[in-house]
């Protein structure tokens, strides 16, 4: 409870606040994606162009709403 409070106050305003949790979402993004990859290719065993297809197409999506996302993180 402690941490939270002071996570809160280190931020200033919500605004900050807000724009730091939307980079981590889209970081999750990105990272899932790339992770799902590999699950794809090296345990379920899919040929490797479907985890390839797979990661250039999630992964520009995700990388863009990512780049969106980060001049808004400049600001904090």
């Amino acid at each position: 409870m402690i941490i939270i409070i002071l996570v809160c106050v280190g931020f200033g305003t919500s605004s900050h606040l807000t724009n730091a949790y939307g980079m981590t979402v889209a970081t999750v993004m990105i990272v899932t994606t790339v992770l799902l990859s590999m699950v794809m290719y090296f345990v379920w065993g899919f040929i490797f162009i479907i985890p390839l297809a797979f990661l250039l197409f999630f992964g520009v999506l995700d990388g863009a709403f990512w780049a969106c996302n980060f001049p808004s993180l400049l600001s904090i």
